[in-house]
């Protein structure tokens, strides 16, 4: 082996020590340690110095940067030109593509604009007239009805023809065969007519925090009370009681932590008699509203169900009773989920929904709802109201008048003695001369007789009557009817 000239690499064995020769088989460099040792070991290695070995690296290196580079970089070149092409094929086509959907979506969704423009113009002068005619309807101007039921339904006569949807003109179709059918309530049989006119104006207050239970009766036309206590049944709590046929309902209630739907009743005429088991509800349920159409039919609406984690939750089903059948089926239910709504009947065929209770977000809900019973297949209508009200729960409500409902106290965050007049010719509120006392319970109760609304304060023991001619109230009984 030759010496290495001084060059300054280290050992490859030894990395302290300066190498003096280079192994070109085992590309090392050796050092004075090792270049015997490895020249016995290795007698048929050639053993370089660095300079050679290194001049035979740059001369491999210039003849792969002179002769291969730029052969593999021709051969990269024309690679790169040949998938440039490509892409710019591809970006083309994608650009084409891109192009003809966006104008394809870009039709449709003019046609979509277009579409649903017509339709909003259909319902709202769907909703304008329909309006109109609901107003005419109450007023009994619904004789000369002609209605034409198609894709686009027309109707005539009480207003100019005009296209309305097809829903609107169905829902119409049905109300105007109905009424040729004779179906109308003024069209009750002669037996159901003597059915509501024995119907007594009673005021009624079921006590449950008595053992036994108390039922307090205020004959309006005798002008007398009778308190008589009803053994056999243990009421729960958050029930709803009603009068119907002469006899009062109570229905359902809150008790163990769980919904009950139990139906008792107590006849409110003669001596009262023991409780009679009446067909539960449908539904298990408690801060409902029950309102009835005299002789007829009872509605059960909204109120609270026990959740999966026995949590309270509010509920927008309606059922009705048939006292004939002793039978509940179910209603439409409301727009929205509630509890303890105000409700009231007007003229045995419109039921009017005020207000109620949302539990969960722990607000009064200042929703109107009516349902034509006569047409209970286009469901609950929401109306526009003018004027204003109070929005609240667990209050009374009455007809009072052709075309007037009467709310009378309720609850919002406190009782409140407040009274408002709802015209259902106008849809607008009016307020009323306040109820002489607010108490801590306002009974929910009332019934009319001549003119005169007459309701019930629990806690005071007093019995109040408002005269609708002259819009004033009067307490008829205290202290000496029911009370603390």
């Amino acid at each position: 082996m030759t010496n290495m000239g001084g060059m300054a690499a280290n050992c490859t064995y030894h990395a302290k020590e300066p190498s003096v020769e280079y192994c070109d088989q085992c590309r090392a460099n050796l050092c004075y340690v090792c270049t015997y040792s490895h020249r016995a070991t290795y007698p048929a290695h050639v053993a370089i110095d660095k300079q050679s070995a290194a001049k035979a690296i740059l001369e491999r290196m210039f003849y792969k940067l002179n002769y291969c580079v730029p052969t593999e970089c021709a051969g990269l070149r024309e690679m790169l030109a040949e998938y440039r092409g490509k892409l710019a094929e591809l970006l083309r086509k994608l650009e084409l593509a891109m192009d003809k959907v966006l104008s394809g979506v870009g039709k449709e969704i003019e046609q979509v604009d277009k579409q649903r423009m017509e339709w909003n113009r259909d319902i709202e002068r769907g909703r304008k007239m329909y309006a109109e005619l609901f107003g005419k309807f109450q007023k009994g101007e619904y004789d000369t009805v002609i209605v034409q039921a198609g894709e686009r339904g027309w109707f005539h006569d009480l207003v100019p023809p005009c296209k309305v949807p097809s829903f609107l003109a169905i829902s119409l179709a049905e109300r105007a065969l109905r009424k040729l059918c004779g179906e109308l309530n003024r069209d009750l049989s002669p037996e159901k007519r003597e059915d509501i006119e024995s119907e007594l104006p009673v005021v009624h207050f079921v006590d449950d925090s008595k053992v036994p239970t108390v039922l307090h009766c205020y004959y309006v036309l005798e002008g007398r009370t009778r308190s008589t206590e009803l053994s056999g049944v243990k009421l729960s709590r958050y029930f709803d009681s009603a009068q119907l046929c002469n006899s009062v309902y109570v229905t359902g209630g809150y008790a163990d932590m769980k919904a009950v739907a139990e139906v008792y009743s107590w006849p409110v005429s003669g001596e009262v008699c023991g409780v009679a088991h009446r067909a539960g509800m449908l539904y298990p349920k408690f801060n409902h509203t029950l309102v009835t159409v005299p002789g007829e039919i009872m509605y059960c609406l909204g109120g609270s169900v026990v959740g999966p984690h026995d949590d309270k939750l509010d509920t927008s089903v309606c059922e009705q009773y048939s006292p004939d059948l002793d039978s509940w089926t179910e209603a439409p239910s409301l727009n929205s989920r509630r509890c303890g709504v105000l409700a009231c009947v007007v003229n045995r065929r419109y039921l009017y929904v005020f207000g109620g209770r949302a539990s969960r977000e722990s607000r009064d809900c200042g929703i109107v709802e009516v349902l034509d019973r006569l047409m209970e297949s286009a469901g609950w209508i929401m109306l526009r109201t003018e004027g204003t009200w109070v929005p609240r729960h667990s209050g009374a409500a009455v007809q009072v008048g052709e075309n007037a409902i009467l709310l009378m106290g309720g609850y919002s965050e406190k009782s409140l003695g407040l009274v408002e007049e709802f015209s259902t010719a106008v849809n607008r509120f009016e307020d009323r001369r306040k109820m002489p006392q607010v108490s801590s319970f306002q009974q929910r109760k009332a019934v009319v007789c001549g003119g005169e609304v007459y309701i019930a304060d629990y806690y005071y023991g007093c019995l109040y009557r408002y005269r609708h001619a002259t819009k004033e109230w009067k307490i008829v009984q205290r202290a000496n009817w029911i009370g603390k």
